[in-house]
């Protein structure tokens, strides 16, 4: 299951979860002319979103039955959810997912959580850009598009 294509060190590499016995991240690093280079684990759990960091990649999805967020040298996780977005900013990293049935968005920096935040209850974020959060939610019976200012 693909992830995310991310540019390190002017080379693309491609992350996504594989199933082998347990989910385990990879990263694929390719020349430019798409030719394999180097593939290597990452962590264990299924990664839903994949961003660059601090010239790092970074993940988000779950694990187990937990919402995760891994860098390289830490990693978050909050019962009963999935991360599914990633926005790294100057001072952080902002989360968006869903936990325990209701969107969530976190302010994450070295593993630690800064803020945590439910703006809408039977749904989730799934984009995060400058300033705003788009995601769904259920609403009599019907998915409905959400947009929240953060």
């Amino acid at each position: 299951m693909i992830s995310g294509l991310v540019e390190l060190n002017g080379k693309p590499v491609l992350v996504g979860s594989v199933k082998d016995g347990t989910w385990k991240v990879k990263a694929f690093e390719f020349t430019e002319n798409g030719e394999l280079i180097r593939e290597s684990e990452l962590g264990n759990g299924v990664a839903l979103t994949a961003a660059k960091m601090g010239g790092k990649i970074t993940l988000g999805g779950y694990k187990g039955s937990d919402l995760w967020v891994w860098g390289r040298d830490w990693e978050v996780t909050l019962p009963n959810g999935a991360a599914t977005s990633l926005l790294p900013i100057e001072n952080g990293l902002l989360v968006g997912g869903e936990v325990y049935g209701k969107a969530v968005l976190l302010k994450t920096k070295n593993g630690k959580i800064l803020w945590k935040r439910e703006p809408w209850e039977r749904g989730w974020v799934e984009i995060l850009g400058k300033g705003v959060a788009l995601g769904v939610k259920e609403e009599e019976g019907k998915t409905v598009m959400v947009v929240e200012r953060i």
